[in-house]
């Protein structure tokens, strides 16, 4: 039956039903409702739940590019192997890591295909509420596609509800459908400042999909894929935006939790099951405890300047005298929700897209707000130089923010910036053994 396949779909990748679906596992399924019979909230429900499945992230997943990046290590004392492959790049096909991330992807994406077609077919799409849904949902299901194709490559896109093997396409095509389903976003998402459809009583609108939430994420699409006056075009539109604002270094974390939303496009609320963001970080002796898994690199540490109003933000020392991540460590609540785009990136989007006068002004505008002096304009007549200090500026105000390796891949530097990818094959992960012996091509060197 169809509610057996939407169980199988949800449920495998993670054994659980989030709590805002529980309805689905009353007498009524949703999908045998009639249309007269579907509510709002069992619509709210629906949706809410695909981004439940994607707030339930490993929550080394987050920060997986600053491992690969080396700006975060491996609590070597703390004895994870996955760990270490993760922050020594070292991954083999069967890694319990790649295989989870692989599957959390997909999963988040196979939810939104069932909810967009489910409400396609049985919404009242006459009401602007469920077509703005459908819209976040695209946006949604583009942030994975992000995801999957800068960290393997070559992956399969799956249009529908299918139990079948998907083959991998090529990378121009997942491309191509980020953009599609960001244009579709663009169009169809409500405003940010406008209260979400998801959840119109949200205390924070941010944690829902944005017509903007969209922009930004495809202004970033552009910038990967170096259609750098598409990408600048985004950028301008926001740095003129007057209900946008850089905020101070200091409010950086507190952001998070209201003190700056003027700096924060697009968040995901993680509060699901134990998978606290910050619970890696924090020692055991810190308010809230954590297992400290990860921290700050000895590397990273020693590239800040410490007049660098981000310093203290990054870099932390725990009551029992340890050097932390401090970035997310501002309340003394567990729960941490995520980044996807903050303001400052259209700074810097700018600034990279305009290799002159202009460009520089942004990246000195930012500099300035973070307590550092402005670079010379002589930097501009070396480019090579120019993408060296985007490069810097990117690794601290992303700090922590999954960002960093693949802006060394894309920009050529991860060879010559780093100690432990030594080889190109190692700027892709592998794709999961299990889904190889479905016959899905390896990526070369695994």
């Amino acid at each position: 039956s169809s509610m057996k396949k939407f169980e199988y779909i949800i449920v495998l990748p993670f054994f659980l039903l989030v709590s805002s679906c529980n309805f689905l596992l009353e007498e009524t399924p949703v999908d045998t409702l009639q249309e007269e019979e579907l509510t709002s909230e069992h619509i709210q429900s629906l949706v809410r739940g695909v981004y439940h499945t994607l707030a339930d992230c490993t929550p080394a997943a987050l920060i997986l590019n600053d491992c690969l990046g080396e700006t975060i290590e491996n609590n070597a004392n703390n004895g994870s192997l996955v760990n270490a492959n993760i922050a020594h790049n070292n991954f083999m096909a069967d890694n319990s890591f790649v295989e989870n991330y692989y599957y959390y992807l997909y999963g988040v994406i196979h939810q939104a295909n069932y909810v967009i077609d489910f409400l396609i077919n049985k919404a009242d799409l006459s009401d602007e509420r469920n077509v703005q849904m459908i819209g976040s949902l695209h946006y949604l299901r583009a942030y994975c596609y992000l995801k999957l194709v800068t960290q393997f490559g070559d992956v399969p896109i799956v249009p529908q509800i299918t139990e079948d093997v998907v083959l991998r396409s090529p990378t121009a095509d997942v491309w191509q459908r980020i953009k599609d389903d960001l244009a579709i976003a663009i169009d169809q998402c409500r405003a940010w400042d406008q209260a979400p459809p998801e959840d119109p009583t949200a205390a924070r609108y941010y944690y829902y999909a944005s017509s903007e939430a969209a922009s930004a994420l495809l202004a970033r699409v552009y910038l990967y894929n170096r259609e750098y006056n598409k990408a600048k075009s985004i950028a301008r539109t926001f740095l003129e935006d007057q209900r946008f604002q850089l905020v101070a270094a200091n409010s950086l974390g507190a952001a998070a939790v209201g003190g700056g939303a003027k700096e924060l496009i697009m968040w995901i609320s993680n509060n699901t099951g134990a998978y606290f963001y910050r619970n890696i970080f924090n020692t055991y002796a810190m308010t809230p405890s954590g297992s400290y898994q990860f921290k700050p690199s000895q590397s990273f540490i020693d590239s800040m300047d410490p007049a660098d109003a981000r310093y203290s933000v990054c870099i932390g020392l725990s009551n029992d005298g340890y050097t932390t991540v401090n970035k997310f460590n501002y309340n003394s609540v567990s729960t941490c929700p995520f980044t996807i785009s903050r303001f400052t990136e259209m700074y810097l989007i700018f600034a990279e897209c305009a290799p002159d006068e202009s460009g520089l002004a942004k990246l000195n505008e930012l500099r300035a707000a973070r307590n550092l002096p402005p670079l010379d304009k002589k930097i501009l007549d070396n480019p090579s130089l120019y993408v060296d200090a985007i490069l810097d500026e990117r690794k601290v105000e992303f700090y922590g923010e999954n960002h960093y390796f693949y802006d060394l891949v894309r920009l050529g530097k991860a060879l010559e910036r780093l100690v432990y990818t030594k080889s190109e094959y190692q700027f892709l992960m592998p794709i999961p053994q299990s889904q190889v012996n479905l016959g899905l091509e390896q990526n070369p060197g695994y």
